[in-house]
């Protein structure tokens, strides 16, 4: 069977409890794939537990197993199906099962799929910290409430200050027998961004997105987005950068692929992920950029419990049209995940005003690249909670592309040899414990490459929290 608690021999992928299969000729040996390799027909298909999803949803999933021939191919076409139903987030478990038709030759088989529906409402709420100002949200879920697996989500997120926000998104499968999905959304916000660069931020938009699978497993997500821009600068900004203290207006589309064969999302041991995320706008608006973020992990077992892990990003904003780019759109570098041993914020381009340490003002180009080395822990205690120790580098860099000699930004590949010239480097060590919403860190770092003159802002001691990627 596909999934689901019962136990069995595992096959092709999926667990089953093998159905009776026809008698072998004489010359095959009856071995396990001897007996995956058997001919079978589909007979029928049995749907059970569908309260609210439609019975021809569940069909149009397990459409292509009955054209399968043996019961490998069968095997194989069931674990797909047990994926493909899981990834409509409507069901807490599904089950795919071959039974041999009772009343049908030797070689007919009936398939059994059994699902365990999802309410219909989902409810939740948190609190987390975002720019220095603490946050309460609430969110809400409501799923399949016509059958055709359609999902409802709405957020809302106050600040004890002056952040607050608010999403609405529905969305559903493009087709019955598909796992591609169009949604549309709403949304609200206002940023406090005033801690690390000393201004606040309104926006208000909508999004159309079609999310679909490749054959080879890979995600892409393509999008539309419309959004309304208003930054408001602090009296601690000496002089605001030009053009940027008013409205903006950002029509855009985007692109984003991944491809994720890690064992574990939160501390994998193995596997990878890349992914690539591509933003042009400019077809309507006053903002005209093509942005381009690339990032990747590999993660390699050395030894029981021992784990090297590799990973970098790469990202350049690149101005279209003679424009220049806006503060909203540039890339930030530091913090206790994404640059270790440097402050939120910490490193990149900086402004001028009373305070250096609330003037960041983001970069048009950065890059990043670690190795981290994740190894058991010498107490019983320790392990069983899954806390291990680690020892990291970091490298990495963010930098503004120069202007041209009439003031508009250059190409941004100029500026990569500059990029790397001027590479930071931290080294250190801590310890790392899984938790409910991701992986919580504590370490220690010793700075090996700063550049104080460009206004980096460094950090011994660190905790931070990488939220499930």
């Amino acid at each position: 069977m596909a999934g689901g608690d019962a136990s069995g021999s595992k096959y092709g992928g999926y667990e089953s409890s093998m159905p009776k299969l026809p008698d072998l000729p004489p010359e095959t040996n009856s071995s396990p794939m001897d007996l995956l390799r058997v001919p079978c027909k589909v007979k029928s298909v049995i749907v059970k537990g569908n309260k609210r999803t439609k019975r021809a949803l569940i069909e149009a999933q397990v459409a292509k197993a009955l054209q399968a021939g043996t019961y490998e191919e069968l095997a194989l076409e069931l674990d797909s199906v047990n994926d493909n139903l899981q990834s409509l987030d409507m069901f807490k478990k599904t089950v795919c099962e071959i039974d041999v038709a009772a009343d049908g030759s030797s070689d007919e088989v009936n398939i059994a799929v059994e699902v365990d529906e999802k309410g219909t409402h989902t409810l939740s709420s948190g609190a987390y910290m975002q720019g220095g100002e603490g946050n309460f949200e609430f969110s809400w879920t409501g799923r399949n409430f016509t059958g055709n697996a359609e999902r409802i989500q709405g957020n809302v997120s106050l600040g004890h200050k002056i952040s607050n926000s608010f999403r609405l998104e529905a969305s559903k499968p493009v087709t019955q027998g598909s796992t591609s999905r169009h949604g549309i959304s709403i949304f609200q916000s206002v940023l406090n961004l005033t801690k690390y660069s000393s201004y606040s931020e309104t926006q208000r938009g909508m999004s159309l997105s079609r999310e679909a699978t490749d054959s080879e497993g890979g995600v892409h997500e393509f999008g539309y987005d419309a959004v309304w821009r208003n930054l408001q600068f602090t009296p601690k900004t000496a002089l605001p950068p030009s053009g940027e203290a008013c409205d903006h207006f950002k029509s855009s589309l985007r692109h984003l692929y991944t491809v994720d064969t890690r064992d574990h999302r939160v501390v994998p041991s193995e596997g990878l992920l890349l992914r690539s995320n591509m933003e042009l706008a400019g077809l309507l608006g006053d903002c005209k950029f093509f942005k381009h973020q690339m990032e990747g992990q590999v993660h390699l077992p050395l030894a029981d419990d021992v784990t090297l892990s590799l990973s970098g990003a790469l990202g350049y904003l690149q101005p279209l049209a003679g424009d220049s780019s806006r503060v909203s759109d540039r890339f930030f570098l530091g913090g206790p995940i994404l640059m270790r041993g440097f402050r939120t914020k910490g490193l990149g381009p900086r402004g001028s005003g009373s305070e250096a340490r609330s003037l960041a003002r983001g970069g048009d180009l950065f890059y990043t690249a670690a190795a981290d080395l994740a190894f058991p822990l010498p107490s019983n205690l320790l392990q069983m909670y899954g806390v291990k120790g680690h020892c990291f580098v970091n490298l990495g860099n963010n930098m503004a592309v120069r202007p041209k000699k009439n003031g508009k930004s250059g190409h941004v590949l100029s500026d990569i040899p500059d990029l790397l010239a001027k590479t930071r480097a931290v080294a250190g060590c801590g310890l790392v414990l899984p938790t409910a919403v991701g992986k919580l860190e504590l370490n220690y770092c010793w700075p090996l490459r700063v550049l104080k003159d460009l206004g980096d802002r460094t950090a011994r001691w660190q905790v931070g929290v990488a939220f499930d990627a």
